[in-house]
């Protein structure tokens, strides 16, 4: 397999996209662990499902995850320092300066990372997007989850996250947006659903 040259420059990426209008696709706190739990029993039957499962537990966009190596490992944390881009098949910057970050991993998420590595180099195989967004389909059908894209687990991380009290500033960094004013802004909808909740949950407790 070739390896790929990391390009010094920000210049092939766009400024930050408006956030859209249409309300975006997520998983369920429920699926999540369903999906979670599936992937760590069936490692073996695909190595795509190990590519499914790390952007689960760390947001991490697709690019990030395909060019990931061993060495960005270490003591249950992962450095996010390159992305991989299916279109020109090559290693460069991540998509922003902030993107560039180092966040923590289960002790579980590490290992099977490190057990199951490509090569020396590299973690996963360079592939194309489609080459994904199929084994996740095929997985989702199998466990009777609404089909989601692969960057839906990124959105199904911060999901699962925010849905279990941590933060938003943690939560921010963690995906590696700017600030959490662009977290604040792009997932507006689920953090107002859970202020609705805590609402209801509030009056429940005022009216006792």
């Amino acid at each position: 397999m070739a390896h790929f040259s990391l390009a010094v420059t920000w210049s092939r990426l766009k400024n930050r996209a408006k956030v859209s209008d249409k309300k975006l696709k997520f998983m369920s706190a429920t699926d999540f662990k369903r999906l979670q739990k599936y992937l760590y029993e069936h490692l073996d039957d695909d190595e795509r499902n190990l590519m499914i499962l790390t952007a689960l537990e760390t947001g991490a966009r697709q690019g990030e995850v395909l060019a990931l190596s061993p060495t960005d490992i270490k003591d249950d944390t992962l450095s996010i320092t390159k992305s991989f881009s299916p279109y020109n098949m090559e290693v460069t910057l991540p998509k922003t300066p902030e993107s560039v970050r180092t966040i923590t991993i289960s002790h579980r998420l590490q290992n099977v990372l490190l057990e199951h590595s490509y090569s020396d180099q590299q973690i996963f195989r360079y592939c194309r997007n489609r080459y994904i967004a199929f084994q996740l389909s095929k997985v989702l059908k199998e466990l009777a989850i609404p089909d989601v894209s692969y960057h839906a687990l990124r959105h199904s991380h911060v999901s699962f996250l925010l849905y279990n009290d941590v933060s938003l500033e943690y939560v921010s960094k963690r995906i590696g947006h700017k600030n959490p004013k662009i977290t604040l802004e792009v997932y507006a909808h689920l953090l107002k659903e859970r202020e609705i909740n805590e609402s209801e949950k509030t009056m429940k407790l005022l009216n006792k």
